[in-house]
């Protein structure tokens, strides 16, 4: 039972502190293109986990209720708004070397919350380790950077549009 307290305040804990970084940091993005991002992060994310649990059986979540909670505090806030962090900051960096070091900082962050989820019992690793995790977590940070990168160029297409008409 100390164990699955444990978890879920610690879930709770991480998913508060990563919400409060993000509400604190600069933002490049719009509200309205962060929540698209986030939303479509969201969806991708409960769907891979999905795909590789249900379907292809490459991971195994708990059967326990109450630790269950913490994968959805994880898969729902820690890694979306992680990743919309990660976006942001992305792109306000102007050299190469910052985005490099935001893309390996962000892709340890999301691997240990990963890391966290196994290790507590929340999910197992039967057909599955930690470099597919990376590799998936690595793929998310370029879908939210794509996702971003397009709302950029709707509102830009839109700002134009507007223009035109005036």
């Amino acid at each position: 039972m100390k164990s699955i307290a444990f978890a879920i305040s610690l879930f709770i804990v991480i998913s508060w502190l990563v919400l409060n970084v993000y509400w604190y940091s600069k933002k490049s993005l719009s509200f309205v293109q962060n929540m698209i991002v986030y939303m479509v992060l969201s969806i991708f994310i409960m769907n891979y986990f999905t795909i590789l649990s249900l379907q292809l059986k490459y991971i195994e979540f708990t059967s326990n209720k109450a630790l269950f909670l913490s994968l959805l505090f994880e898969r729902g806030i820690m890694s979306p708004i992680s990743i919309l962090f990660f976006v942001n900051l992305y792109l306000l960096s102007s050299t190469n070397l910052m985005k490099g070091l935001l893309t390996a900082a962000a892709l340890i962050i999301l691997t240990v919350f990963d890391y966290l989820m196994v290790t507590l019992g929340i999910l197992s690793y039967p057909h599955w380790n930690y470099f597919y995790a990376m590799l998936i977590n690595l793929v998310l940070l370029f879908v939210g950077l794509w996702l971003a990168k397009l709302t950029i160029v709707v509102k830009k297409w839109e700002t134009q549009k507007n223009e035109g008409n005036l």
